[in-house]
């Protein structure tokens, strides 16, 4: 097993401290400077826009996750700490600005460029050469973003939105309140497409918008992914049929799913988390019951 290179971990982010360790497992704030062993309790209530887990093998697989900020910063707890301990070197990325990381993540500069320049230069730190990225809600442009730029292997989505461009969310607003179909909690998703609305006045200036279709569309080496959604709600269905029939792309419905927080509800021993996270987005390996892509 081959040590990390801490100099060239420095090189990419002088806020590594020069006492980490570059064998072995260690969480390190890049908010803070800080590090801590893997095993060691995050202090309830911290928050930080970007936490590295290393697992302390050069060349290992990186993961991307992008996150909408959550009420504790902990890296190894919830769904996504079932990445944790798996041979990969695991980077969590947090939205602080609560703009579909439209403006990335301030840490590494002040647009989604900044962002994606920040996860090429820990690729060439730590050697890797593939990339994996993930996530949920309104980290899903930051995650396409991400994979579609730096030629991301794998990623995989949890009701996560595709599209960032006013054009699209005045349609899709219209489109809602003509829709004839009947749903639980139809009032809980009409109020929440107005509070999209409402956010979307200021997370689309003309520099933020973006598009995932586009995006995948045109990176030269197709990215193989998994979007879960619930299908009986609107903006999760439209976000998910946005990405129909591109190719790589595979759309996973959950017909009897009532809630958004796909990703946030499961535990980490879900079955989901095993399936998706492990078994999927790490291995490569398709789940025995995986759904084919819906029609375009």
């Amino acid at each position: 097993m081959s040590a990390l290179d801490l100099a060239a971990l420095q090189s990419a982010f002088p806020q590594i401290p020069a006492e980490l360790p570059t064998q072995g497992q260690v969480i390190v704030d890049l908010d803070r400077g800080s590090w801590r062993e893997a095993s060691a309790e995050w202090p309830k209530g911290e928050k930080t826009q970007a936490q590295l887990y290393l697992c302390g093998q050069a060349s290992a697989q990186l993961v991307v996750v992008c996150r909408p900020l959550p009420p504790n910063g902990a890296p190894n707890e919830g769904f996504w700490s079932a990445l944790l301990g798996r041979g990969a070197h695991v980077l969590i990325l947090e939205d602080f600005s609560k703009q579909f990381f439209g403006k990335g993540v301030e840490l590494f500069g002040p647009d989604r460029a900044a962002m994606i320049a920040a996860v090429q230069r820990l690729m060439g730190a730590l050697g890797t050469t593939e990339l994996l990225c993930c996530a949920s809600s309104g980290g899903g442009p930051g995650a396409i973003a991400l994979a579609a730029a730096l030629g991301g292997r794998r990623l995989a989505l949890f009701s996560a939105a595709t599209i960032l461009t006013r054009d699209y969310y005045d349609r899709m607003f219209k489109e809602r309140f003509k829709e004839k179909r009947k749903v639980k909690d139809e009032k809980l998703d009409r109020d929440r497409v107005a509070r999209h609305r409402e956010r979307m006045v200021e997370a689309l200036g003309s520099q933020h918008q973006f598009d995932g279709r586009k995006a995948l569309s045109l990176c030269p080496q197709k990215v193989q992914v998994r979007l879960h959604y619930p299908a009986n709600l609107f903006w999760d269905r439209a976000w998910a049929e946005h990405l129909a029939g591109l190719e790589g792309v595979t759309l996973v419905p959950h017909e009897d799913l009532r809630s958004h927080a796909i990703a946030k509800n499961e535990q980490p021993d879900s079955s989901l988390a095993d399936q998706e996270l492990v078994g999927w987005l790490l291995q490569g390996r398709l789940p025995s019951s995986a759904a084919l892509p819906l029609a375009a």
